[in-house]
């Protein structure tokens, strides 16, 4: 379990909780702006999580193919000794 990642998905989930509670009621005054505010900062800090996610796997996936071609070229240079 990370921690770090487990808190921007619960700031995510209290954010767009907040904003969705903002819509459906008729909240006034800095109520009103305090759960705009955190609902856009759970929607900044989702969009952040998968962006972090998407880099990752990305990484993963170059580092997986120049391991993949390094054992491909080593194999060519032994053939063709």
């Amino acid at each position: 379990m990370n921690l770090r990642e487990d808190k921007w998905e619960v700031i995510a989930l209290a954010g767009g909780t907040l904003s969705t509670i903002d819509l459906v009621t008729t909240y006034t005054g800095w109520a009103r702006v305090f759960c705009l505010v955190l609902g856009l900062f759970g929607i900044s800090a989702w969009c952040r999580e998968i962006r972090v996610k998407r880099r990752k796997r990305r990484d993963l996936r170059r580092a997986w193919l120049t391991h993949f071609d390094r054992l491909m070229r080593d194999e060519v240079k032994h053939r063709c000794r």
